[in-house]
């Protein structure tokens, strides 16, 4: 219930007391509620995010589902297996052949593009005439077109 500050004004004072100790009593009840609540969080995160591993406990003497024979007959002493010769492999690779790009390339329809501008564009572009003719540069493009039915 929710009481108004006249309310609380002309209230006696056993109702006074009456609703502080049941103010108390919520209070100590949601704290209660958020320590709980926190607590559980706690343990979700922890088996969420925790540390996971896939330890298993074995008791001596009892048999196991699992078996792990060659790890137990390992540690025992006097049973070390001997390690086998290894040999060692020599990978040849083939040098690259030179000019078997040219060779691949050689039956290709070739399309030359050129970039030139006529005299007229260069004045536009350079009015005092001072520009440098480049080198060409050749580049190989291979272009691939799927096939098509028509």
């Amino acid at each position: 219930m929710i009481y108004t500050a006249d309310e609380l004004n002309n209230a006696d004072r056993d109702e006074l007391i009456g609703i502080i100790l049941s103010l108390q009593k919520n209070i100590a009840r949601m704290t209660q509620n958020q320590e709980l609540i926190l607590e559980q969080i706690a343990i979700l995160r922890g088996q969420r995010f925790g540390r996971h591993s896939e330890k298993m406990n074995v008791i001596d003497g009892q048999m196991s589902l699992f078996f792990n024979e060659p790890e137990a007959t390992a540690s025992e002493p006097g049973t070390q297996a001997e390690e086998p010769d290894f040999e060692e492999v020599v990978i040849r690779r083939k040098k690259k052949q030179k000019g078997k790009r040219e060779d691949d390339l050689k039956g290709m329809p070739v399309t030359v593009i050129k970039h030139e501008m006529s005299e007229e564009e260069l004045k536009e572009a350079f009015p005092d005439g001072k520009y440098k003719r480049l080198p060409d540069e050749v580049y190989k493009r291979l272009e691939f077109h799927p096939a098509s039915f028509e």
